[in-house]
């Protein structure tokens, strides 16, 4: 008798089912229409979108629903995260309030800098081990952020980087850091954290809805940066710019309004917390009187010399960051386990008795969050000492890379902020003395230099008007955009990555190409794609379920006519699979739904080639 070929096995997908629990999103796209309309005559579908023609519908209470809870939940993330931020800046200003003390303690100079250094050492040690508590917390997290907007699942390629143990790492690590006096900033970390809570206020019930819909996920991650940056400068505008040019490969217009109210709220609840614990922090973090009779169209051609020398430094930053990045990556990944506690131990130990010493000055030490303060006062009218302004402005380009790329939460802005602003008082100390006759304020060039210098390490614009903002002062905008805009094409032209970049390897955003007249679709589409059919071979599920562990499938109609129809979660094929191998009495397969099952998924692939094999 003849043996026919039996066909493999295969499974039909009940999509119903899988809609009802959630696991199956179906593709929206419009209904194809057969009725011939006459051009003064409109489809349903095009008068439903007609909002003058819109009848109200239980959708649009659903709408309107959704848009006040995303009006809450923005709310929220501001009261929320602005005090942190600023309970956060109190105990950094009382560690290092500490510090002096115990640095004055004594009448010795030789034991005051010996209790100097312990104690930023102590501090940096306890940083290390509280960040080990999730290794995601290491860094500023801005290069991070970006790849999360541009849609990447983090749970595959940055695992534990929204989680709760990140937070506490994270908070913690980041002020024990800057308490111990390394010159690291905060807005990067804080990009991070207010990430995270956002993560974490999105799995509360009440916003549960949010958390479904991963395009208002991604809208509310962007307004949380928002928030972030505008709580470290007390800049809610440029804190929004800022926070859009870091972060964002794109961006919608739509999520303009959400960050700007998650920033203002956060300006107002930090604000308040000023006024009632009547703090000294006003309501621009620098406030200055720069006279305007001293403002004319000279200061303008003045600026761009300034912004060249800080564009090629800033430069000279990202390629020092790079450098040191990627020796300690690889000390880091080594075999040898005397490497790795050197980079662990050793290496840290080295960084912060190298900045305590060439930092201890009890007397005179001024933190990078007040240096830009001194250098924008009017009151210090007299020429700033050269080796002064030299020191405040050239030492942190070599501790910065020292210390951001140490395994510790860390961030740029401050730091480049106070060197720009030491540099720039230089510059118009300079100007002064060469050009007594033109009445140069050299208040303004260090209110430019820290613009200049910011702007060219992060490339970004907004740096601009965050100084503008901070220091309630717009007669100078004009040269201080104009530098800026220098500072960063200068930068530019040397090095192409910014300092954030500079940082990390390896993560997967979609960078910033130039397209040519002989690019096509095929240069840059994805050819092997991962996806179902409705009704795929037991093998096909497997083979995707191997390679996206954890993921949403699309799903196609068939082999031949691959139309997407929607996406369906790997929980529900993992059922699908365990209902065939019930029916075809193979036993019960283990749950092949993450990635530390991953050679199980493998072994059942081996299994069923067999089987299709012994089908045929």
């Amino acid at each position: 008798m003849e043996a026919h070929p039996r066909a493999a096995p295969t499974a039909y997908l009940n999509l119903a089912e899988f809609q009802r629990g959630g696991e199956w999103a179906e593709t929206k796209t419009p209904p194809p229409s057969n009725a011939s309309s006459s051009p003064l005559s409109l489809s349903s579908s095009t008068a439903s979108r007609l909002p003058f023609l819109r009848i109200a519908s239980h959708g649009d209470h659903r709408r309107t629903y959704h848009k006040v809870l995303v009006f809450l939940f923005i709310l929220l993330l501001g009261i929320v995260g602005g005090p942190m931020n600023y309970a956060s800046k109190r105990a950094v200003n009382a560690l290092l309030d500490v510090r002096h003390s115990l640095a004055t303690s004594t009448s010795s100079v030789a034991w005051n800098d010996v209790l100097w250094t312990v104690y930023s050492v102590t501090l940096l040690f306890l940083a290390i081990l509280w960040t080990k508590l999730s290794p995601s917390a290491i860094g500023s997290g801005v290069s991070q952020m970006k790849v999360v907007l541009t849609g990447v699942d983090p749970n595959l390629y940055l695992p534990g980087y929204f989680s709760l143990m990140t937070l506490v790492a994270k908070l913690g690590g980041l002020i024990l850091c800057n308490g111990a006096g390394l010159v690291v900033g905060t807005e990067g970390a804080w990009t991070h954290l207010m990430s995270i809570l956002t993560h974490q206020l999105l799995r509360l019930p009440i916003f549960a809805s949010l958390q479904t819909k991963p395009s208002t996920r991604l809208q509310l991650l962007a307004a949380a940066s928002a928030v972030a940056v505008s709580s470290t400068f007390a800049s809610p505008l440029g804190g929004v710019l800022f926070s859009i040019e870091v972060t964002a490969t794109y961006y919608l217009i739509s999520n303009y309004m959400k960050a700007f109210l998650g920033a203002v709220g956060a300006a107002i609840v930090v604000q308040v917390t000023t006024t009632i614990v009547q703090d000294d922090v006003a309501a621009s973090a620098y406030p200055t009187d720069f006279p305007h009779s001293l403002v004319h169209i000279v200061n303008l051609p003045l600026a761009l010399p300034l912004g060249v020398l800080l564009g090629l430094l800033s430069s000279l930053l990202i390629r020092l960051v790079r450098l040191l990045s990627d020796k300690r990556t690889a000390w880091r990944n080594s075999s040898s386990p005397l490497v790795r506690v050197f980079v662990t131990w050793v290496d840290p130990f080295c960084v912060v008795v190298l900045t305590s010493v060439v930092t201890f000055s009890p007397s005179a030490y001024v933190s990078p969050a007040d240096l830009p303060r001194y250098y924008f006062s009017t009151t210090n009218a007299t020429a700033t000492p050269v080796s002064r302004a030299l020191m405040d402005g050239l030492l942190p380009l070599a501790l910065l890379p020292l210390a951001i790329t140490l395994a510790v939460p860390s961030g740029v802005g401050l730091p480049t902020f106070a060197m720009g602003a030491a540099l720039g008082r230089l510059y118009g100390d300079l100007l002064v003395h060469m050009f007594p006759d033109l009445h140069v304020l050299p208040q303004a060039y260090a209110l430019m230099g820290a613009a200049c210098m910011t702007g060219g390490s992060t490339r970004t614009v907004s740096t601009a008007v965050i100084a503008l903002e901070t220091t309630a002062s717009l007669a100078f905008m004009l040269p201080v955009f104009a530098a800026t805009l220098v500072a960063i094409e200068t930068s530019k032209a040397v090095v192409t990555e910014s300092i954030y970049d500079a940082t990390v390897n390896d993560l997967p955003y979609m960078p910033c190409l130039d397209f040519y007249a002989d690019t096509t679709a095929d240069d840059i589409k994805e050819t092997q794609v991962v996806y179902v059919t409705r009704k795929p071979s037991i093998l096909s599920i497997l083979v995707a379920l191997n390679r996206m562990p954890g993921h949403e499938i699309p799903v196609v109609e068939s082999e031949g006519n691959r139309m997407l129809l929607g996406r369906i979660s790997s929980r529900a094929l993992c059922r699908v699979v365990a209902r065939y191998y019930a029916a075809a009495d193979l036993g019960m397969p283990t749950e092949c739904d993450g990635v530390a099952t991953k050679w199980t998924c493998v072994a059942s692939l081996f299994r069923m080639a067999r089987l299709e094999a012994s089908c045929v």
